[in-house]
């Protein structure tokens, strides 16, 4: 999580990040649920980032999402890592504003033979007019195929 790999940032920003959740979180039409949506698919069209901020919503209360949050930001597996035994394909976008690339190629080269493959894209959640999402669906059918 943020905290574990910046121990800058624990605290500061985090705390922002949670205070924002438990007052914006929860309606619709909040700049922040839009904001935020944004901040995952800035590629998204209207009906995307509506779609995704219903998604949200649905998915939890504002003190859920705060405490989801808190939990992520502090997550920290660099320690089993290398006990993974399953195959693994890590994919990430190389301009995804939500997580950093470094910490999926941290991934790939901790979990044993695990397979890399970064999009050009900027969207956290690839979406289906981009090239990024046909390339992740033939890479995913292509690993899935794999022996």
């Amino acid at each position: 999580g943020a905290n574990i790999r910046d121990a800058t940032r624990a605290g500061n920003t985090s705390d922002a990040m949670v205070t924002l959740i438990k007052n914006g979180w929860g309606k619709a039409d909040s700049a922040f649920m839009k904001g935020l949506a944004t901040l995952f698919m800035p590629d998204a069209t209207s009906a995307q980032l509506s779609n995704i901020v219903e998604i949200q919503n649905a998915s939890a209360t504002p003190e859920v999402a705060a405490a989801l949050r808190v939990a992520i930001d502090n997550f920290d597996v660099s320690d089993v890592l290398t006990k993974i035994q399953a195959p693994t394909l890590i994919v990430h976008s190389d301009g995804d504003a939500i997580h950093p690339i470094s910490q999926a190629k941290f991934l790939a080269s901790q979990i044993p033979d695990a397979q890399f493959l970064p999009l050009k894209n900027s969207n956290h959640v690839p979406l289906p007019q981009t090239e990024a999402w046909h390339q992740l669906m033939q890479s995913a059918l292509d690993f899935l195929a794999e022996p």
